[in-house]
């Protein structure tokens, strides 16, 4: 499996062995027990990804598949611009789960699908690489600075994720596509109305990208009901919400043994215009 790895210390290309990757200039960067390389800068090494309680959080309320709605959509959309195969990046991929899914969905193409990710948090990719997902690779690292090397990526996947179009407009290859999904304004108010007084809708997102055309966009709705604390718990921990939410709202979430709320996603389709 060719490595789209770029080595951080001189941006060449990374080789990938049993236990290291490395580059053409004898640069060597160690696999993790788990499988995941570190890539980040030293100058980065300072700067921290979700912290362990919101990654544990993500990892439970995820697995209960109570955001399949959405991953099923981008794994249909990731087919419709990979039919003959490819490379595609997850920048931002977290503990993996969108990944999982999405190289689950195209694990039968007649050619071979190809999935990288790149988080800058080291226990969120313990996560993802116990997944043991085959065609996958892990690296640490920024999206600000992308250890990728330039034009090397069919698509590029971005979940909630800081966005940096002229990063992705580097590491695409000519034509290649970025898929988005973001909140729309309505995403999780029944929640909000738990947390609140005064519930207030998400912003609305700008759809404009620099040198990206937006060519398809498709909403993602439903409406989801937790009958158990810890999956309300865990919806609550992994979201911003957490830290932006006085103690009255923390007291009536903790008292809930119920909640109905809606989901609701925005997901764009941008294809790269030079």
């Amino acid at each position: 499996m060719t490595s789209i790895f770029a080595c951080p210390k001189c941006r060449q290309g990374l080789a990938e062995h049993p236990a290291t990757y490395t580059c053409p200039l004898g640069h060597s960067f160690d696999k993790a027990a788990s499988g995941y390389v570190n890539l980040l800068q030293p100058k980065e090494s300072h700067a921290v990804g979700d912290n362990k309680e919101m990654i544990s959080a993500r990892r439970h309320f995820l697995s209960g598949g109570w955001y399949l709605p959405l991953r099923d959509t981008l794994s249909q959309m990731m087919k419709q611009v990979l039919p003959q195969g490819g490379v595609w990046l997850d920048a931002g991929c977290g503990e993996g789960w969108y990944a999982e899914g999405i190289c689950q969905a195209l694990s039968d193409a007649d050619n071979p699908v190809f999935c990288f990710g790149v988080d800058i948090s080291k226990d969120a990719l313990k996560y993802a690489a116990k997944r043991q997902v085959p065609s996958m690779r892990l690296a640490v690292g920024s999206v600000y600075h992308m250890p990728v090397l330039d034009h090397s990526c069919d698509a590029v996947l971005n979940v909630f994720a800081p966005l940096v179009p002229d990063v992705y407009q580097r590491i695409l290859k000519r034509g290649g596509h970025l898929l988005l999904a973001v909140p729309h304004t309505t995403h999780l108010w029944g929640l909000k109305e738990v947390l609140y007084d005064t519930p207030y809708p998400n912003p609305v997102s700008d759809t404009h990208l620099d040198g990206f055309a937006l060519i398809e966009e498709q909403m993602v709705q439903s409406r989801i009901t937790l009958t158990k604390k810890e999956d309300i718990q865990s919806l609550f921990v992994m979201t911003p919400y957490a830290y932006r939410t006085g103690e009255r709202g923390r007291q009536r979430l903790l008292a809930l043994d119920h909640l109905e709320t809606e989901i609701s996603f925005k997901v764009l389709l941008y294809q790269l215009a030079f």
